[in-house]
């Protein structure tokens, strides 16, 4: 047991040492994949917006995830507000543009009249949750940053994985309602799509210091 208790901390340490080589290779791929969105004539104008905001979301999302890491614990004015801002965006990305995609989806492929009202749902917690995220900026009721400008979680730092959990879930439930008209390989990469995240969330509560959420919705969307 002790064997493998240090096999896997060795491996979260070696994630941490080239997590920020991975995002960057994520990065690089998302940039192409705007482009190849961009010039393709194959989506309909809905889809390929839906496309745009997950590809151009994903992007950004590592970028400032990355910076996040890079400027933490530098105690330079630059250094202050690249990790506050990056952190502030890192947190405020949440799956919203997937929604979107969704909802083409279903009304395209999936052959339905309306759009279904768990979606419409996630549009309040996507707000509610952005609302929180800017509130806490001001409060520290997310996470605060201590003398050396390293990011440190507060007492609500539960309820910012709650709400994209809880945006998951519906949207999760939706694609099971939507099962028999959707081909079995769109069904199953959408419901790996909602829940890998929420798996992925779990461990980074437990392991600091790792972008488990991130890198793994950034993943799937690629």
């Amino acid at each position: 047991m002790k064997i493998i208790m240090g096999r896997c901390v060795s491996l979260i340490e070696l994630l941490k040492d080239i997590q920020l080589d991975i995002m960057l290779v994520l990065t690089g791929i998302c940039a192409v994949m705007v482009i190849f969105v961009l010039i393709s004539k194959v989506f309909s104008p809905q889809r390929k917006s839906s496309l745009l905001m997950m590809t151009i979301g994903s992007m950004f999302l590592l970028i400032f995830d990355r910076f996040a890491y890079i400027y933490r614990g530098d105690t330079s004015v630059a250094g202050w507000w690249m990790v506050r801002i990056s952190n502030y965006f890192v947190f405020a990305f949440m799956i919203f543009s997937f929604k979107q995609y969704l909802k083409d989806l279903y009304l395209t492929d999936g052959n339905a009249q309306n759009v279904n009202k768990r979606l419409y749902i996630v549009d309040v917690l996507f707000g509610v949750g952005l609302v929180l995220v800017t509130i806490s900026q001001f409060t520290g009721f997310y996470y605060t940053f201590d003398e050396t400008n390293h990011y440190v979680r507060s007492h609500g730092f539960v309820l910012c994985y709650l709400i994209p959990m809880l945006m998951w879930v519906l949207q999760s439930s939706t694609t099971i309602s939507y099962r028999k008209h959707l081909s079995i390989r769109l069904f199953t990469g959408i419901l790996l799509f909602s829940s890998l995240p929420v798996v992925a969330s779990l461990f980074q509560v437990v392991f600091y210091g790792l972008s488990f959420t991130n890198i793994t919705l950034v993943g799937l969307v690629v």
